[in-house]
């Protein structure tokens, strides 16, 4: 089950690895599109968005635009784009720049069948002269012990649950913050291993999908 709106969200903090707000960005977001493909989460992803903001003045950005990711290399993907974002800019000074990256997804059903998402993460960065913010968040109902309706899932969590665990725990050692679980939303609750399911009065998994998506949607 895909929702309309995140399972769950989490983020990390750190400060500046280079002075530079552009690189920091850049390399901060497609850091989490590669810890999300090394743990088999993501399906390659064609394009980053990026705003550099002008200093005092948010609502008049240096750029705003839409950049391709070719190959498989972190370091010449974050080179290249780096460069084609200060070309595109504007002259002036920095106060921010946000990234954005809408991930496909892969999960694995019972039977261990692979299936693919649209849309299963979407991740980012924001970063200052001195400080860089991440967040993730999922749009998958495949990370916890129940499913959205509240039936148990034990093989479909067993299948995907750790895979969601090791990025997490990944992207803590990488960006040298521990994770960071957003509050609860309609469908679950982060931790900073997973997500946990919503619990009714008498003990049991919530129905959060017949609550709050409509059944034609469902997808998986």
């Amino acid at each position: 089950m895909i929702t309309s709106s995140p399972v769950a969200r989490w983020t990390w903090n750190s400060g500046s690895t280079t002075g530079d707000e552009i690189t920091d960005c850049v390399g901060a977001a497609l850091s989490v599109l590669y810890v999300l493909v090394a743990n088999r989460l993501s399906g390659p992803v064609r394009r980053i968005s990026v705003e550099v903001g002008r200093y005092g003045a948010p609502q008049s950005p240096l750029h705003h635009g839409v950049f391709e990711l070719r190959g498989n290399s972190l370091e010449e993907n974050a080179r290249r784009i780096v460069d084609e974002v200060r070309a595109a800019a504007a002259r002036g000074p920095i106060g921010s720049v946000v990234s954005r990256l809408a991930c496909p997804g892969r999960w694995y059903d019972a039977d261990g069948a692979e299936h693919r998402e649209a849309r299963m993460f979407d991740c980012g960065a924001l970063a200052t002269d001195s400080f860089v913010a991440v967040d993730l968040a999922t749009y998958g109902g495949c990370w916890t012990p129940y499913d959205l309706t509240g039936r148990p899932q034990p093989t479909v969590h067993q299948a995907n649950a750790p895979r969601l665990a090791a990025a997490l725990n990944g992207l803590a050692a990488l960006l040298r913050d521990p994770t960071e679980p957003d509050g609860p939303t309609r469908f679950g609750v982060p931790t900073p291993t997973g997500v946990a399911n919503l619990f009714g009065p008498d003990g049991t998994a919530d129905d959060v999908w017949s609550r709050f998506e409509q059944p034609a949607t469902v997808t998986a």
